[in-house]
């Protein structure tokens, strides 16, 4: 599994839990945080390992596709953040 020693976070944001998964042999971490008075997840990516998956939506439906977190409301998307490609969804005010 590739490191995300190096994943870069806001300065406010407060990690609660991660770990380390496997989606359909690409390693991602999953992280839930707040910010700001906001709770949300993220799952996050080595920008190369999803490269393949040119736009949001057909990241989107990877996800959906191969993991038990199902996105169907509002999400946003970083592509090559440091390298990371970050996925952040379940926005809910804290």
């Amino acid at each position: 599994m590739k490191s995300f020693a190096d994943v870069p976070k806001e300065k406010d944001t407060r990690i609660i839990k991660q770990k380390e998964v496997i989606i359909n042999g690409i390693s991602a971490l999953n992280q839930h945080w707040s910010w700001d008075g906001i709770l949300a997840d993220s799952l996050i990516f080595h920008s190369d390992d999803v490269a393949h998956l040119i736009d949001d939506e057909s990241l989107r439906s990877f996800i959906n596709e191969y993991t038990d977190i199902k996105i169907m409301g509002s999400a946003t998307f970083k592509r090559n953040s440091g390298g990371y490609c970050f996925v952040n969804f379940n926005f809910k005010a804290s």
